[in-house]
C-alpha cells in the first residue's frame, strides 16, 4: 500500500468518526428539546424535494427524446433550477418573514466584507430585506451550480450531479436564512468556487503528456478565490490544511521540468554559474507542489488584507475546550433541523459501511471533500457554529452523493466514462 492510499484511508476513518460523532450529538439534543417544527411542515418538505427531484429526472427524459441541441437542453435545466430557487425563497419569505430583520444592519468586521455590501445595497435600495433576499437567492443559485458542475466532475452522472444541486437548494438552514443576512452565504460560494477549481486542477496535472499551463491559470483564479473567501471572514486554515493534504492523497501527478533558455545561459561569462544551470535542467518539481506555493502566497495576502487593513481577528483559535463546549458549538450549528442531520447522517455511516464491504477504492477527489467535511467539523467545534452552519451541510450533502456514485460505479467504471465523455 502506497503512502497515498495511507492517507486516504485515515480521512476515511476521521470522516467516520465526524460522522458518527454528530449522529451522537444529534440524536442526544433530539431526545432532550422537541422539535420546533409541525410534522406537516417536514411531510411538506420531504413532499417538495421528491417531487423537484422527479421533474428533474422527467425533464431530462423528455428533452432527451425530442434531440434538442446540447445548449438548449442545458438551458431548460438551469432555467428548472433557478424556479426552484425562486420557489423556496418565496415559500421562506411567506413563512420566516415575521422573524426577519427590517432595519439596516451594521457592518462588522467580523463577518467580513459581505456585511458592508449588504449594508451598501440596503442604503441605495431604501429596502434593506428585499437586497438581503435578493442577494441570498443569487449565491443560492451560484452556489448549486457550482455544486452540480462539482459532483459532475467527479461521478460522470447528471442525476447525482442534480440531486445534488437541488438538496443544497433545499437545505434547511439556507431556507429559513433567505431573509437574513449570514455570513457565510459568501463563504459557501467562495470555498464551493474554490474546490471545483482544485478538483480541475488535479484533472490537468494527471495528464502527464500535455505541456500546457492551462493548470496555472486554473491556480491563479484558484487563489482569487482563497482570497475573497478570507476577506469575506473565511478561515485560512481550512486552506492550508486543504493544500498540504493534497500534496499526499494525490498520485500519479506530472512533474515540471527546469527549462532554463540557452540565450540567457550563454549570456552568463562565470563558467560555474553557467554549468549550475545546465545542472538545474535535470531538476523536476510536483506540479502540486507548485500550485500550493502559488496559492500559499494567496493567503498570506488574504491574512495580511485582513489583519491589517480590515482588522480582522484572524488567530482566535481555542485551545482550552471542554466537551460541553464542543456540544453547544455543534448544536448552535444544526439546532434548525435536527432529524434532517440524522437522517443524512445515517445514510452516509450506511454506505461507507457498504463502500468498505464492496471494496470500492477511494478516490482522490471524493477523499478531498471528505477532507473538507472533516476539517469544517474541526472549526465547527473548536471555534464557532454560526461560520460553519450552511458550509457544513453543504459539503455533508456532497459526501451523501458522492458515497452513492461510489456504490453505484467503482473507479474502474468511473475512467471509462470519464474517457467516453472526452
Amino acid at each position: 500500500m502506497n503512502r497515498s492510499r495511507i492517507i486516504r484511508s485515515i480521512i476515511a476513518v476521521m470522516f467516520m468518526i465526524c460522522c458518527i460523532g454528530m449522529l451522537c450529538i444529534c440524536v442526544k439534543n433530539s431526545l432532550e428539546m422537541k422539535s420546533t417544527f409541525n410534522l406537516s411542515y417536514k411531510f411538506v418538505y420531504i413532499l417538495m424535494l421528491f417531487f423537484a427531484v422527479l421533474f428533474y429526472v422527467l425533464l431530462k427524459k423528455k428533452l432527451n427524446g425530442i434531440n434538442c441541441k446540447k445548449a438548449v437542453e442545458y438551458s431548460y435545466r438551469y432555467i428548472y433550477l433557478i424556479i426552484l430557487v425562486l420557489v423556496t425563497r418565496f415559500i421562506a419569505v411567506l413563512l420566516y418573514k415575521d422573524t426577519s430583520s427590517t432595519a439596516l444592519i451594521t457592518p462588522s468586521i467580523d463577518e467580513g466584507l459581505g456585511s458592508y455590501i449588504i449594508y451598501f445595497l440596503g442604503k441605495v435600495t431604501l429596502y434593506p430585506l428585499y437586497s438581503t433576499i435578493i442577494i441570498n437567492t443569487i449565491l443560492t443559485f451560484a452556489s448549486a451550480f457550482i455544486i452540480k458542475r462539482l459532483v459532475f466532475n467527479i461521478t460522470t452522472n447528471e442525476i447525482l450531479s442534480a440531486i445534488a444541486a437541488i438538496g443544497y437548494i433545499f437545505i434547511p438552514q439556507s431556507i429559513i436564512n433567505t431573509t437574513n443576512y449570514v455570513s457565510y452565504n459568501f463563504n459557501t460560494f467562495f470555498i464551493l468556487l474554490g474546490i471545483y477549481i482544485m478538483l480541475k486542477i488535479i484533472d490537468e496535472v494527471k495528464q502527464h503528456k500535455l505541456k500546457n499551463k492551462k493548470y496555472l491559470k486554473l491556480t491563479c483564479l484558484m487563489g482569487i478565490c482563497i482570497l475573497l473567501d478570507i476577506l469575506f471572514g473565511g478561515r485560512f486554515e481550512f486552506w492550508i490544511i486543504i493544500l498540504l493534504s493534497s500534496l499526499v492523497i494525490s498520485n500519479n501527478v506530472g512533474y515540471v521540468r527546469v527549462n532554463n533558455k540557452r540565450e540567457f545561459v550563454e549570456k552568463i561569462n562565470n563558467v560555474k554559474a553557467r554549468k549550475l544551470m545546465y545542472k538545474m535542467e535535470v531538476i523536476t518539481i510536483n506540479k502540486l507542489l507548485v500550485v500550493s506555493l502559488i496559492l500559499l502566497g494567496f493567503i498570506g495576502i488574504g491574512i495580511i488584507g485582513g489583519v491589517y487593513f480590515l482588522k480582522q481577528d484572524m488567530f482566535n483559535i481555542y485551545t482550552n475546550i471542554d466537551l460541553t463546549e464542543i456540544y453547544n458549538n455543534m448544536i448552535s450549528a444544526i439546532s434548525t433541523s435536527k432529524n434532517y442531520y440524522i437522517i443524512i447522517l445515517v445514510f452516509i455511516i450506511i454506505l461507507e459501511i457498504l463502500g468498505i464491504i464492496l471494496r470500492r477504492k477511494k478516490d482522490t477527489k471524493t477523499t478531498l471533500i471528505k477532507l473538507c467535511f472533516v476539517i469544517l467539523s474541526l472549526i465547527t467545534v473548536t471555534i464557532s457554529g454560526t461560520y460553519t452552519a450552511c458550509i457544513l451541510d453543504t459539503f455533508m450533502i456532497l459526501a451523501l452523493i458522492l458515497n452513492i456514485g461510489n456504490i453505484y460505479y467503482n473507479r474502474d467504471e468511473k475512467i471509462k466514462l470519464l474517457k467516453a465523455e472526452n
